[in-house]
């Protein structure tokens, strides 16, 4: 159903995203880009390109002035992606006009065998079926790579075959990950396996019925989990264990640091990685290969890391 709250303008350029979570952040960020601009939709697209690019200009370097070089790189995308949709014309900015976000480093990217001591620390620490949520959750983050926007979209659909297998082997689409342009696999390694049958079972003996849409992993309330409240959970988990703060992405370069070493191709670790490939590489892929990744998977000696 359309939003009635949304101009033509925007529920154009709204509708090329497939996840709630993603049509919500980037109507944000192309509200607060109107704001700053002081003109409606229509009046911005009806500039011509260059007009545009210094209004667009203008408002991102308020923005990287106040030091939010983050959001001033989302915002610049978003403009430039509002126009392109809405007028059939692309934006094309030179390369000292980009705004280039280098992300902090975490402090400290975590061994396997901390990730593993804080999926423990998860279990012990947590109540009633988060106890086996939250060690899955860890333990699927490390074994598989996935960003972790992509693990709490994973349903029943897309685990009900493979997780009945010793090793697993997903295909994550754009359902999943709305950063990738194309499908890419990864794997869950046997341990990791039998903390999320085990978190499975829980559910079932609660009462929970797996039907295809269901998400797998849950809130107390049964609705789906968000990337903010595991953010939150290992952030306070990584506390507990390793007496630092830790996200994500730090168990996601510990999986990263293990697949380096995985004996496979720099464009086969990137496709592990959920990375985009140069050019059309991606998208002509043989995916006959999966084996070999698979079997370069599971010679990973995870206890070396």
């Amino acid at each position: 159903m359309q939003n009635p709250d949304l101009t033509p303008e925007e529920a154009l350029y709204i509708n090329n995203y497939f996840s709630s979570e993603a049509r919500k952040q980037k109507l944000y960020v192309l509200r607060r880009f109107e704001k700053e601009a002081g003109l409606p939709p229509g009046q911005l697209i009806s500039l011509a390109p260059e007009e545009y690019v210094k209004v667009m200009q203008r408002v991102v370097q308020k923005y990287v002035a106040r030091g939010k070089i983050g959001l001033a790189k989302e915002m610049q995308n978003v403009a430039k992606t509002f126009y392109a949709v809405n007028t059939r014309t692309r934006i094309q900015l030179l390369p000292s006009e980009k705004v280039v976000y280098v992300p902090p480093l975490e402090k400290h990217v975590p061994s396997v065998a901390e990730v593993r001591a804080m999926a423990k620390a998860a279990y012990t620490t947590s109540r009633g079926t988060a106890k086996w949520r939250n060690r899955a959750i860890i333990l699927c983050l490390l074994a598989s790579g996935v960003r972790v926007g992509c693990l709490v979209k994973w349903d029943w659909q897309l685990l009900k075959d493979e997780i009945k297998r010793d090793w697993a082997v997903l295909r994550i689409t754009r359902r999943y990950d709305t950063k990738i342009k194309a499908p890419y696999y990864t794997f869950l390694a046997p341990w990791a396996l039998h903390a999320l049958r085990s978190y499975v079972a829980r559910r079932v003996q609660e009462g929970w019925t797996p039907q295809d849409q269901d998400p797998v992993f849950v809130a107390k309330n049964g609705k789906p989990l968000k990337a903010k409240h595991v953010r939150r959970m290992i952030k306070r988990v990584g506390m507990q264990v390793l007496g630092v703060p830790t996200t994500p992405h730090a168990i996601r370069r510990t999986f990263n640091n293990a697949v380096a070493r995985s004996g496979l191709t720099f464009e086969e670790k990137e496709l592990l990685m959920g990375h985009k490939l140069p050019g059309v590489a991606q998208h002509y892929f043989d995916f006959s290969r999966l084996d070999r990744l698979l079997n370069a998977y599971k010679n990973i000696n995870w206890d070396a890391f």
